[in-house]
């Protein structure tokens, strides 16, 4: 009796081939899209997924009326972060944060890095997991950085570059950064290249 069914079936689908073939194609089409939205999503959630105090940071945006209507934006003055630590009650810590390429001097070699500028509570609210150098708080001193496992291996090769200095032309101070901490290797997920202040 089952077999009859399936026989009937096959020669439904044989007899119109057209309309079986577009949808056989439509429903691989649907599943694949369906899947590479899944793995987006899962991958998009996935981001900074092991800070000890994840549920306890947040991120402020500011909303802005244009005459095409309410735009959001996470780009805040200068001054807002120490006005928001002082009036706003309950907030431990405060950082920002400013990402862009820069070139850094080691000896007489130039290279061009992918940089992030922070405040000192950066390592106070994020738990990047420490390598090398200084585990609590390596951005405590001014002209200090921290270096991605990546960047450090690019930077100075399998040498030890906690300590190690470097010069950052254009930077208004003639003081070299002084390197304080490597991180450890982590996901594609993470922070990438090397956070200085």
């Amino acid at each position: 009796m089952f077999r009859n069914y399936i026989k009937i079936a096959i020669r439904n689908l044989w007899k119109e081939r057209t309309f079986t073939a577009l949808n056989v194609i439509g429903l691989t089409a649907a599943f694949g899209v369906a899947f590479l939205l899944c793995m987006y999503t899962f991958f998009e959630l996935s981001y900074d997924q092991f800070h000890t105090n994840k549920d306890s940071i947040f991120q402020v945006y500011t909303n802005e009326e244009r005459p095409t209507g309410t735009e959001s934006s996470f780009s805040n003055p200068v001054p807002f972060a120490g006005a928001l630590q002082e009036e706003v009650p309950g907030i431990k810590h405060v950082t920002r944060y400013r990402r862009y390429g820069a070139s850094i001097q080691i000896g007489d070699k130039t290279h061009s890095v992918g940089t992030l500028w922070t405040d000192p509570d950066f390592f106070k609210m994020f738990t990047f997991p420490t390598a090398l150098g200084k585990k609590k708080n390596p951005l405590g001193e001014k002209s200090s950085a921290v270096l991605s496992h990546e960047a450090a291996k690019r930077l100075y090769g399998d040498k030890n570059p906690i300590g190690e200095t470097f010069d950052l032309p254009g930077s208004g101070s003639d003081k070299p950064v002084v390197v304080t901490a490597v991180l450890e290797e982590y996901p594609e997920t993470h922070l990438t290249g090397i956070l200085i202040i």
